[in-house]
Parts: C-alpha cells; structure tokens; sequence
C-alpha cells in the first residue's frame, strides 16, 4: 500500500517504509515512519525552552512547555490517545489568582476552544509546574497550534500572551475505539469527540410519534 494520506497508513499498516526519490529512508512502525515523514513535510514543534528572554512581566516568567502523549515529547500524537501539554514557569513575588489558559487552532487558524483554570489559587516565589490533559477522541487529525496566556485578575493585568508556542500533528490510527470506527474515507468537523449514544429502543406498535 503506497500512499501520501497518513490517515490511511496508520490505519492500515503494522510497518511502513518511507522512500525519497525511490530510495529507501526509513523502514519501522508505522506511527515512526508516519512521525518522520510529517516532521519533513512542515514545521513542528513539541518542545520549547526559554534560556535568556523569558516571556513574562515582573510576577512571573515562562521557562518551558512541552506537548506529551505517554511519558514522550510528541510531535506527532494519537488522536484517540490522551495527550497533556505541561507548563513550567517562575513566579517572581507572592501572586494571587494567577490564571493560567490555553487556545487550540487549527491548521486553518480557526479557534477550536480557549480553555482557562480559574481557581482561586495564592503562590509564593518559586519555580512551579501544571499540566492541562486532553482526553482522548477530542481532537480531528491535522495540524494543531497552541497558544499560552497567563493573566492576573482583581485587577486584570495581562503577563504574557504566546501565539503559535507549540505545534504537533494529530493522526487517527487503527485504535478499536477510533470514532470513525471501519470507515476509512474522509471524516468532516474540527474536532472528533467521542459522544455517548443511548440503546435502540422499540416504540409501542402504532406509536409513530417521535
């Protein structure tokens, strides 16, 4: 099976070979051989570090983030997976409310949600992680761009406001509980949550109402 559509290679492949100009580049599992060749097609990044312009203000300063899926920095992630993107970060004086949120876009730049944690929280200076979990069947396939913002309120002043921190990939493999199920073709929307349908359930005889 030779095929550009990654979907499909996952999906349909225990083992795959990736050639460049009839060359053999790489030959392994398929979701190795699918994270390769999406890493040559376009710019991803699941890692990032700040060594000496740390985005931030006076109360607290970005000092890395990183895109996981398991216990590895993922560049390339299972849609039907959980995955997790985790903050570290340096507060500078006690803060209090330091609310901390991310948006998701699309390959499009459309807005897939911004989610916030609004809890009530008070910290002392120091070097501090927190992690936000996606859960699994969330996402669509594609590409995927997160944006970090980290904000004070009561009064509402802004510390940093991040855009394009962290890009992946999100491909749809041959999971049992994939929600496209056995169809193989084209799957529409920009995300692709799981959602709980109820059981058939027969209606009396001559009740047509619905």
């Amino acid at each position: 099976f030779a095929s550009h559509n990654m979907a499909a290679v996952s999906q349909l492949c225990t083992k795959a070979i990736l050639l460049n100009e009839g060359e053999i580049v790489a030959e392994g599992k398929s979701e190795d051989i699918v994270a390769l060749y999406i890493g040559q097609q376009c710019e991803l990044r699941a890692h990032r570090v700040y060594r000496e312009q740390y985005p931030g203000d006076d109360n607290v300063r970005l000092l890395s983030c990183r895109f996981l899926q398991g216990d590895r920095v993922s560049e390339v992630f299972d849609i039907n997976e959980e995955s997790r993107v985790e903050l570290k970060f340096v507060v500078l004086r006690p803060l209090k409310n330091l609310i901390t949120g991310m948006n998701v876009y699309n390959a499009e730049n459309i807005c897939l949600f911004d989610t916030v944690d609004w809890r009530e929280n008070e910290l002392e200076p120091g070097v501090y992680t927190k992690e936000l979990v996606f859960p699994g069947r969330l996402f669509a396939e594609g590409r995927m761009s997160i944006l970090i913002h980290f904000t004070l309120y009561d009064p509402v002043r802004t510390c940093f406001y991040l855009p394009d921190v962290l890009a992946v990939e999100g491909i749809d493999s041959s999971h049992p509980k994939s929600v496209r199920g056995r169809y193989k073709g084209v799957w529409p929307g920009v995300l692709r949550p799981e959602l709980q349908w109820t059981d058939h359930r027969r209606v009396p005889d001559g009740d047509g109402s619905g």
